[in-house]
This record gives structure tokens, C-alpha cells and sequence, in this order.
């Protein structure tokens, strides 16, 4: 072992500050990611926009009504769980300050 990490020139690993040991499993953020996570929510037409920071990822979504127009939009937060987006409690996880500020206003602040 010692003849290995000699080898390598460092018997030493260097730490990451606030490195997660979940990192790994985060799932893309990407659209199909994003669309199977809303999928576990709701029925849904499309999805308008989505965004990802961390653990958390939102999504505006347009979900069937009997209006006129057909849908109205509405927001789904998602938590990362598992190697996939979770929907989870946007009144839980906004109100606790949980969700990161680069994705707050669009995932906690829209309808």
C-alpha cells in the first residue's frame, strides 16, 4: 500500500470544503430529467422552463384545465433523491430557505 501511494506521489487525498457526498447522484438537469420528475407530480402539456442549482431544480409547467386556453401554468419544485428530481413541498422547502438563491425567484416566487 505504501509503495502504491508512493507511486502516485501523495499519501495524501485533498478535501473539498462542503464537498456533498451525495454529488454523484444528482441527476442531469436536462429536459428529460426535468419531465420525469414533473411526471411523478402531475399531468402535464410541456414544460415552458426549468432551471437547476445544487440539489433543488424548478420547472414552469403548463398543466391541462377546462379554461379556454386550455392550461394554466403553474411552478413544481423538485428535489434531487436518489440519482432523480423529486417533486417535492415548494411551501417547505421555500419557506425554510432550503432552495438556493441562484434558482429562488423563478422556482419560489412564481405561480
Amino acid at each position: 500500500m505504501t509503495a502504491l501511494l508512493s507511486a502516485c506521489g501523495s499519501s495524501t487525498v485533498p478535501k473539498v470544503a462542503n464537498a456533498s457526498p451525495y454529488v454523484s447522484r444528482l441527476p442531469p438537469c436536462d429536459s428529460a430529467a426535468i419531465d420525469a420528475g414533473v411526471a411523478k407530480y402531475t399531468r402535464f402539456r410541456s414544460v415552458n422552463g426549468y432551471g437547476c442549482s445544487a440539489d433543488f431544480a424548478y420547472a414552469s409547467v403548463v398543466v391541462p384545465a377546462s379554461t379556454p386556453s386550455g392550461g394554466i401554468e403553474e411552478t413544481v419544485l423538485l428535489m434531487a433523491s436518489h440519482g432523480a428530481w423529486q417533486p417535492v413541498s415548494r411551501a417547505t422547502y421555500c419557506g425554510n430557505g432550503s432552495v438556493p438563491a441562484a434558482i429562488y425567484q423563478p422556482a419560489c416566487q412564481t405561480s
